[in-house]
């Protein structure tokens, strides 16, 4: 036999028992190395045989104990003598046997393995929208470094399992024994039932609440969609309103119906026209200078006219630089009609 499939035997039959699992990994292991499966079943249940024989032919010290009163033997669980009727009340005097595992050990460890899956946080829609925001919140990085429980709850049933199969191994031909195991193990059926139910529950839960904030998401983006559209056509009509203001130079109003704008852009808008409009008219005024041949005059004038930036957000800038590069072109060409020596330095179409 190969050292693997022995090693790999070994390790299956040290609880006596051979699960289906356990049975299945062998047989693909022998495969594996080229054993007849025939074979190997036969040295498998060999080994098997010779564990139950074993058992059958050694009785163990720790299924039974002594009396220390009568010296009767009676089962290892009793507390009170059926024939004397001496109570025991130590440990120590029901189990002398230091050699094996104390049956009372391994009860209680097969408690303490049940208490620890009746404690094992169960799955929660809360719990389940909490994993599902921190990891869209941290791109996925919050399902790497989460704090996560020591053992699965899958692993502390496995164990449990294992504990249950030892007693019944050693221990499995007192009615007592096999009576308390099966309550434990009853109960961890009930556990697993429970879980799977509170998991069901969680999920749809969850499902729920995710529906709930897609639907919630639409309806806000509804709402968002319908009330700009609400705020473009109340602009639109006031902006019509400024127009006709910044037609007739009534600035102050103009101004005024600004102030009743929703959409900034709309605002930097109307102000750059307002302040294109002023500085135009300022630009003219030049003319009657360079006519009267004061160009001096015209020179300062015309230096004195600036712009002054109205944007502060980027997507506003866009806005008022086409505005101010008309400005820019309206007053270089007003400077060109100076004689070049009194012409002034030429703006920048770069709007800083």
């Amino acid at each position: 036999m190969h050292p693997e499939i022995e090693k790999l035997m070994n390790i299956a039959l040290q609880d006596g028992v051979i699960t289906d699992k356990e049975r299945e990994i062998l047989l693909k292991k022998c495969e594996q190395y080229g054993m007849d499966k025939d074979e190997f079943e036969m040295i498998l249940e060999g080994e098997l045989s010779k564990i139950a024989q074993k058992q059958k032919n050694v009785k163990k010290e720790s299924d039974v104990v002594k009396c220390p009163n009568c010296k009767a033997v009676i089962p290892a669980l009793s507390y009170v003598c059926e024939f004397c009727g001496f109570v025991i009340n130590s440990n120590q005097q029901r189990n002398s046997n230091t050699n094996e595992i104390s049956l009372s050990d391994s009860i209680s460890k097969l408690e303490n393995f049940i208490i620890d899956i009746k404690s094992y946080p169960m799955p929660s829609v809360g719990k389940y929208v909490q994993i599902a925001f921190f990891a869209y919140m941290t791109v996925g990085l919050y399902l790497l470094f989460r704090r996560k429980p020591k053992e699965s709850f899958e692993n502390l049933v496995a164990k449990c399992q294992k504990e249950s199969r030892y007693i019944l191994t050693y221990y499995g031909n007192n009615d007592k024994i096999k009576l308390l195991v099966k309550d434990l193990e009853n109960d961890i059926q009930k556990v697993k039932k429970e879980r799977v139910k509170t998991s069901i529950i969680a999920a749809f839960g969850t499902l729920i609440v995710a529906v709930a904030i897609v639907a919630g998401l639409y309806l806000f983006r509804e709402f968002n969609l319908h009330r700009n559209s609400s705020e473009s056509k109340i602009d639109n009509e006031i902006i019509i309103q400024i127009d006709k203001e910044i037609q007739e130079k009534n600035y102050d109003k103009a101004n005024t119906l600004i102030l009743k704008l929703n959409d900034d852009k709309n605002v930097i808008l109307k102000k750059s026209q307002i302040q294109l409009d002023q500085l135009k008219q300022k630009i003219d005024d030049v003319t009657s200078l360079i006519k009267a041949k004061k160009f001096e005059d015209a020179k300062l004038a015309l230096s004195q006219i600036i712009w002054t930036r109205l944007s502060t957000q980027y997507y506003e800038k866009e806005i008022e630089e086409n505005i101010y590069k008309t400005f820019v072109e309206y007053k270089n060409a007003m400077n060109k009609s100076l004689p070049e020596k009194y012409r002034i330095e030429s703006d920048s179409l770069g709007f800083k």
